[in-house]
């Protein structure tokens, strides 16, 4: 079977993203055995879709974020099947547009960690208000208009001893729609 295009540029982006030169060989080992009957390992996403108090735009729909995340065949989701040999799948559920209490221009001229934090924490409180517990995830994905945060996006990986809390964040809509941003955040 033929690789479409798509998927042989995209492997030798992710192959140099990780320091192999061209011409090198590279084994992909199914890991558990996945391929040969056994379940993948499921990863459960919430992805939120949030705006700011100076900015209620909604630059994408919440089905364009579901389909761009899960469905489509370049999707995060899709991208980490295919690399794992089928050991890896990620599902989910997508929420919003909520609005939270905070401004777009937090994160000027460059976004901080505890910009993500006053963020990650105010879009919890607010779906906590609407009956929304995000606790049932391994990974939030967060959404959002375009504001002038510097670079496309930022992952945070929180670890108590029982538990890891994985956020990632993408500060520009046209890259949250461009797969690429949302797959590198989410790895």
């Amino acid at each position: 079977m033929g690789r479409r295009p798509h998927e042989r540029g995209r492997g030798r982006r992710v192959l140099a993203a990780l320091g192999v030169g061209a011409g090198a060989l590279v084994l992909a080992i199914p890991v558990n055995g996945a391929g040969s009957g056994t379940s993948p390992v499921t990863k459960r996403v919430a992805v939120v879709l949030f705006n700011f108090r100076d900015d209620s735009s909604q630059p994408f729909t919440a089905e364009q974020a579901r389909l761009e995340v899960f469905d489509d065949p370049d999707s995060p989701a899709a991208f980490y099947r295919q690399v794992s040999g089928g050991a890896i799948a990620l599902t989910g559920t997508v929420f919003g547009w909520i609005t939270i209490d905070a401004s777009t221009s937090d994160c000027r001229p460059r976004p901080t960690f505890a910009t993500d934090a006053v963020w990650d924490t105010t879009a919890r409180k607010t779906l906590a208000a609407m009956g929304i517990d995000l606790s049932g995830f391994d990974y939030v994905l967060y959404g959002m208009p375009s504001v002038s945060c510097h670079g496309g996006g930022r992952a945070i990986i929180t670890c108590s001893r029982k538990t890891c809390t994985h956020k990632a964040f993408i500060y520009n809509a046209a890259r949250f729609l461009g797969h690429s941003v949302a797959t590198h955040e989410l790895g």
